[in-house]
């Protein structure tokens, strides 16, 4: 399926969409401003959707300017393709349909799992190696059948 819309995965790995990017895919004669003050109501923040400051260049010389922008959530994208009341917006309800089975797929649902898997081994690896002074000290202790001063120990 070609892409219509560029769908992203946030720090929790759910399916995230630009509200900018919706807003233009949907060709909503609205100012983006006006658009997202009408629709957004029917939304939660937080839930359906985060503030997000992002940047836009302003021309060749490499200007930039920060603009508000919105992480949606898959519900509410479609939600709002399916409201916005125009020719595009019943394509871009489909096709996020279609992204979210795919995403749903067992075999997507698995990969996740074993890249948060890696993620989680490579932090318990690092936590390791951060300890192992303190394990060792610990053991040294513990291994001790009378008192010792700490500067005899480090001896």
């Amino acid at each position: 399926m070609n892409e219509l819309i560029n769908i992203t995965l946030n720090e929790i790995h759910e399916p995230i969409v630009s509200a900018r990017e919706l807003h233009k895919s949907l060709k909503v004669k609205t100012r983006f401003s006006q658009w997202v003050e009408q629709n957004f109501k029917i939304l939660e923040e937080g839930y359906d959707f985060s503030p997000v400051v992002t940047t836009t260049q302003l021309n060749q010389y490499g200007g930039t300017k920060e603009i508000q922008d919105y992480a949606l959530s898959l519900d509410a994208s479609k939600n709002l393709a399916m409201i916005s009341k125009t020719d595009e917006g019943a394509k871009v309800r489909k096709y996020f349909i279609q992204v979210e089975k795919d995403f749903n797929s067992p075999e997507k649902i698995m990969a996740r799992a074993l890249l948060m898997a890696d993620k989680k081994v490579h932090t318990l690896q690092a936590q390791i190696e951060a300890d192992r002074p303190k394990v060792l000290f610990a053991d040294a202790v513990s291994a001790s059948h009378t008192s010792i001063l700490v500067g005899e120990l480090a001896k």
